[in-house]
């Protein structure tokens, strides 16, 4: 990927992130991307996709940290390694008691 392709990627991930836009209008706008960028721009929403989702797996631990459910268990449920629950369990925690 060149440096204009990276540029791009960041630009849109950006500006899809602060526009408040749902699924729905991103699709709209998707439909009238020229072609010569329209690869861009999905590889840059499947991004957008995984960063979502990790936020979202990030914010379920948070909850199952702070109900006192263990990390193997929290592990297990969510299908992601021990190692990635206890770093957001290290970030988390001390948090919970200021």
């Amino acid at each position: 990927m060149g440096a204009g392709q990276n540029l791009e990627q960041k630009i849109i991930v950006y500006t899809f992130g602060v526009s408040g836009l749902k699924e729905d209008g991103i699709i709209r706008i998707m439909e009238d991307v020229p072609v010569n960028i329209k690869d861009t721009v999905m590889n840059t929403l499947d991004i957008f996709v995984e960063k979502g989702k990790r936020e979202n797996a990030e914010k379920v631990i948070r909850n199952m940290i702070r109900e006192g459910l263990p990390t193997e268990l929290i592990s297990k449920v969510l299908e992601v390694s021990s190692e990635y629950v206890a770093r957001i369990r290290e970030e988390f925690e001390p948090r919970i008691h200021e």
